[in-house]
């Protein structure tokens, strides 16, 4: 876990957005790398992102609920046509594992201040939701 993630425990709404932003950023970097091999499981990496930023915050509601929900996830080339829509079946995968890349190339440093302002502030909540 982060140092957020270890972090002390006081408030609770900006700490679940901390998390959400390092579920994001961990799920888009997976992405990212996965798609360099065959097959890409949607699900599979929103699994790993979920277990890594969140599920360790959350009540076995929650993680149940998660999973109804990744049961749901849309796979690879559907996703890729849902973020990429009107490109080229051709061009497609290149544009948007491109714009992924920038994604977690510009986000990592945000995220990464974003944990330790929460962290420094205090708000991190481990409490279970």
């Amino acid at each position: 876990r982060s140092a957020a993630a270890a972090g002390g425990a006081a408030g609770g709404g900006g700490a679940e957005t901390s998390r959400r932003s390092s579920f994001s950023g961990w799920a888009a970097e997976r992405l990212s790398v996965a798609a360099e091999r065959e097959p890409v499981r949607t699900s599979a990496i929103l699994r790993q992102a979920y277990g890594e930023a969140l599920e360790p915050y959350h009540s076995w509601v929650l993680r149940q609920a998660f999973s109804v929900f990744c049961s749901a996830a849309p796979d690879y080339e559907t996703l890729l046509r849902l973020i990429g829509p009107g490109l080229g079946d051709v061009e497609r995968e290149a544009v948007v594992l491109g714009d992924i890349y920038h994604f977690v190339r510009e986000a990592t440093p945000f995220l990464a201040q974003l944990e330790r302002l929460f962290f420094e502030l205090r708000l991190e909540d481990t409490r279970k939701i």
